[in-house]
């Protein structure tokens, strides 16, 4: 099968869904498939290029985060671009992803143009947590580009049940949604670790915008230092929200405690020596970061949000608090850092759930017969 990849960002952009979609093109080549990307230059970089037997091509593209709220961006040139590669590549199928990316409603009018058989991949939960007049209109246009995908996507897949009943809410046909969970490379992440040996170290790994919650975990900071004073909190990431931030840490006498790592492309060496994952989310999808942590072997506190709770079993495989919550987050880090059984516990067991469960040799044949049933029909 030939088949084109859709989004906004990819490679050597790093996030959840640019780390999903790499993951399933290196799969599908393993398994004998043909993949080209077709994405947004966000940041600038070759416009066409091959990576690891991906052929990707780039359309100039302007990112509007910071205006948005949510990850997104905005291309004049990417119709015209999609239309050449649709003619050149000759796609068995498109799957796009991500329902705010600019190349998924592109992908829906590709599929409109040229009758190609259409996979849609909605990798965002709930959008209850957001309010004002931003949270209206994202939420108009999440309204708007579901009856879109509905109308064109032949087949919609969800990382977990809560994503697809939160699509299925926003206009998603029942029949044509199924749940194909995110996976991680196990041998990549596997590491031996020493808990007793690590010093106080939290990590948080995302892009710094409001709704992956960084401010959050910044603002529980000052409770949990009082109790550890030793503590040292790790940002991985880069975003809108940086300079905010490390005024906060400046203005609360942080500086000491709190470092941004900025853009990290291997992730192991800094996981290997936090003690704590923190994924303190306002909204999410299926959290790829969270099944990477678990692979690692470290313990993880996150939201009870989206796809979060079919991973977690609180006080067994993770451990979750309420989201927005800055006081809940530094209670829950404190109990952590004090009972190194109950730290050891979660982790151990949430390696062992991602060991069961989200391997991608379990869960790539989804994929191949999710592709094959959408051609045969």
């Amino acid at each position: 099968m030939k088949i084109l990849m859709m989004t906004d960002y990819f490679y050597p952009h790093i996030g959840g869904v640019e780390k999903v979609v790499l993951d399933l093109c290196i799969q599908l080549i393993k398994h004998g498939h043909e993949v080209c990307v077709f994405t947004l230059n966000i940041p600038k970089n070759k416009k066409n290029e091959i990576f690891n037997v991906i052929r990707i091509i780039r359309a100039d593209g302007y990112d509007t985060t910071r205006i948005i709220g949510l990850q997104s961006a905005i291309s004049i040139s990417s119709w015209f671009e999609a239309k050449k590669i649709i003619k050149d590549f000759k796609p068995d199928i498109i799957h796009t992803h991500n329902l705010f990316f600019l190349t998924t409603l592109i992908g829906m009018l590709m599929k409109k143009k040229f009758h190609i058989p259409t996979i849609t991949t909605l990798h965002l939960g709930s959008l209850d947590n957001l309010s004002g007049l931003k949270g209206w209109l994202i939420k108009k246009i999440e309204s708007k580009m579901a009856q879109i995908i509905n109308k064109n996507s032949d087949l919609v897949i969800s990382g977990s049940e809560k994503l697809m009943k939160n699509g299925i809410k926003i206009g998603i046909d029942p029949l044509k949604s199924i749940i194909i969970p995110n996976a991680v490379e196990l041998p990549f992440f596997r590491m031996e670790r020493e808990y007793s040996s690590n010093p106080h170290k939290i990590i948080f790994i995302g892009r710094l915008i409001a709704n992956k919650g960084a401010q959050i975990l910044i603002e529980s900071a000052k409770k949990i230092i009082k109790n550890f004073p030793n503590a040292k909190f790790l940002f991985v990431g880069d975003g809108p929200m940086r300079k905010k931030l490390e005024a906060y840490s400046k203005k609360n006498h942080l500086v000491g405690n709190i470092s941004f790592l900025g853009t990290v492309e291997d992730l192991r060496p800094i996981m290997k020596e936090a003690d704590v994952y923190v994924r303190p989310s306002l909204t999410d999808g299926m959290p790829y970061g969270i099944l990477e942590a678990m692979a690692t072997g470290l313990p993880v506190i996150a939201t009870n949000i989206a796809g979060s709770p079919e991973i977690i079993i609180h006080g067994k495989t993770g451990h979750l608090i309420p989201s927005n919550d800055s006081g809940e987050l530094a209670n829950a880090i404190i109990h952590l850092l004090s009972s190194p059984t109950y730290l050891v516990n979660l982790a151990k067991n949430g390696l062992k759930l991602v060991n069961s469960e989200y391997d991608w040799e379990k869960v790539y044949p989804n994929y191949e017969n999710s592709y094959r049933r959408i051609l045969e029909n």
